[in-house]
């Protein structure tokens, strides 16, 4: 179960604040939705033009009914055409800023036994990945394939558990697609930031060695969670 805690601050005291946007749809038509909190719900790559690739579920977005696909034509009247993927950023940050704020929370009951089943050995690693459609000579080589599934990761949301101590427990959804796109299967899982660092993120330092300051050098690992 989601559902959203409200940030209580001055900005919400003016429940009047809204953020117009109007989208232009796939099939050219224009539609516009308008917004009085944030998150938004709406996710989108760092390019122009600015297309929703991803809606949220339980966000206002939802509720809207924006879809997939729709591309951002205007933002509180200023047009987006002509202005940069910074210009365009900036602008949509400051439209949304006066908007009441709401926190996503998710409502589990998390076993912390169950963050231990991720851990197989050697021998299980092959059969493993097989299931999601990848293609692997051992546990250290893929397979001769030109094409292998697409692994998405990302955080959608978070709770407060635990007892003395508060604990921030994040929601890690995932999905795996067939190259071919023939198939796709997803998850979530809650995991606080201790876990992650110790089953993901200190594993693969390891693997990669030096090669990893390399790649990860604009992107360190967070040492503390929180708000």
């Amino acid at each position: 179960m989601i559902g959203f805690r409200s940030c209580h601050h001055n900005g919400c005291a003016n429940m009047q604040a809204q953020l117009e946007l109007v989208f232009a749809m796939e099939d050219g038509r224009m539609v516009t939705k308008v917004f009085t909190t944030r998150p938004l719900g709406l996710q989108f790559r760092t390019e122009m033009p600015i297309v929703i690739m991803r809606v949220q579920e339980g966000s206002q977005a939802e509720e809207l009914g924006v879809e997939l696909g729709w591309r951002i034509h205007s933002v509180n009247d200023k047009l987006l055409d002509g202005m940069t993927v910074d210009q365009a950023y900036d602008t949509f940050c400051q439209a949304s800023a006066p908007l009441c704020c709401n926190v996503l929370v998710r409502y589990i009951q998390l076993q912390s036994a169950s963050f231990g089943t991720f851990c197989i050995k050697e021998d299980e690693v092959v059969p493993f990945l097989e299931e999601f459609g990848f293609v692997v000579q051992s546990a250290n080589a893929w397979g001769n394939v030109t094409r292998n599934p697409r692994l998405h990761v990302w955080i959608d949301g978070h709770c407060e558990m635990g007892f003395p101590t508060l604990h921030t427990w994040y929601a890690f959804m995932g999905e795996v697609i067939a190259a071919d796109d023939s198939s796709r299967r997803c998850w979530m899982v809650e995991r606080r930031l201790a876990h992650v660092r110790e089953f993901l993120h200190d594993p693969v330092k390891r693997e990669l060695g030096d090669e990893y300051h390399h790649l990860f050098q604009e992107a360190r690992f967070a040492r503390r969670g929180g708000l």
